[in-house]
């Protein structure tokens, strides 16, 4: 399994670790229509390292640890009353953070900067 072949090269550590429970900020009922069904979806970080999370139909923005909630970005309801279910966010270069839905792109003014990813990395060579 190539896969398994990276965590124990050491490129993965192969722990998963709980950053925060999401689910108490779901049943505040602050994500729509109170439905017990989500999922946090696609996740961003910005420059500073707050990582902007997808839970039913709003956004939650978390400190660089993820100890806490800095902020909540509702994104609203479908014409059926439900939460929008958010496919992806991304932080632009041009200060805005685009957030895709099954049906639209979204788009909204923001201060935060991407994370600079460097592009010029070499890929580890495999060994025979």
């Amino acid at each position: 399994n190539p896969s398994m072949d990276r965590i124990q090269k050491g490129l993965l550590d192969g722990t998963a670790r709980e950053v925060m429970d999401l689910t108490p900020l779901h049943e505040k009922g602050s994500h729509g229509n109170g439905s017990r069904m989500f999922a946090a979806g696609p996740v961003t970080v910005d420059e500073k390292g707050h990582v902007y999370v997808a839970v039913g139909g709003s956004l939650i923005v978390l400190n660089p640890s993820g100890s806490s909630v800095l902020g909540v970005i509702p994104l609203g309801l479908n014409d059926e009353g439900d939460s929008i279910m958010i496919t992806d966010v991304v932080l632009g270069e041009d200060g805005f953070l685009y957030v895709s839905t099954l049906h639209q792109l979204l788009r909204l003014r923001t201060k935060a900067k991407p994370m600079s990813v460097p592009t010029n990395l070499i890929p580890p060579q495999r060994t025979q």
